[in-house]
C-alpha cells in the first residue's frame, strides 16, 4: 500500500513511525491507529488513507472499546478491551487501554491473529507513556 496522505494526522503525529514500524514487522497488519479513550486520533500508520478515515476509525475504536469495557465492568471482569472483529477483508483488532489510549489495526485474512494480537499488546505496553494524552479538565 502507498500512503494516501502526507499531512500529519492526530495529536501526536511525531509517533506515527511507531505504528508504521509495527506494520512492517507484523505480517498482514495495516491501517493502524492510536486513539485516545475519548475518541481522538493520536497518530496513524502511513497506510491510513486520509484524515477523514482516521477520525472515523478513532470514533469507532473508542466506541467499541467503551462498550466492551462497560460489559466487563458489569460482569465483574477487568476493565480492558481485547477485541477481534471478523470482516470480509480481515480482522480488526483493538487493544487497551494503555494509559489513556487504545490501539487498533486491520489484519489480513491470512494473518496469524494470535501473533497480531500479541504484537499489538506488546506495542501498547511499550509505548504506554508516550501515547497517553493528558487528562482533559
Amino acid at each position: 500500500m502507498t500512503p494516501a496522505t502526507t499531512a500529519p494526522i492526530g495529536l501526536r503525529p511525531d509517533l506515527s513511525f511507531l505504528l508504521t514500524d509495527f506494520e512492517q514487522m507484523v505480517l498482514g497488519a495495516s491501517r493502524t491507529v492510536a486513539v485516545s479513550v475519548d475518541g481522538l486520533v493520536l497518530c496513524t500508520s502511513d497506510t491510513v488513507d486520509s484524515r477523514e478515515q482516521a477520525e472515523y476509525l478513532a470514533a469507532i475504536c473508542s466506541g467499541m472499546a467503551s462498550l466492551v469495557i462497560g460489559l466487563a465492568q458489569q460482569l465483574g471482569a477487568a476493565a480492558a478491551a481485547d477485541i477481534g472483529v471478523r470482516l470480509s477483508i480481515g480482522f480488526v483488532m483493538i487493544a487497551g487501554p494503555f494509559g489513556n489510549a487504545y490501539l487498533m489495526t486491520l489484519a489480513q485474512p491470512q494473518a496469524d491473529m494470535g501473533a497480531v494480537n500479541r504484537d499489538l499488546l506488546k506495542l501498547g505496553e511499550s509505548v504506554r507513556a508516550a501515547l497517553s494524552p493528558e487528562q482533559r479538565r
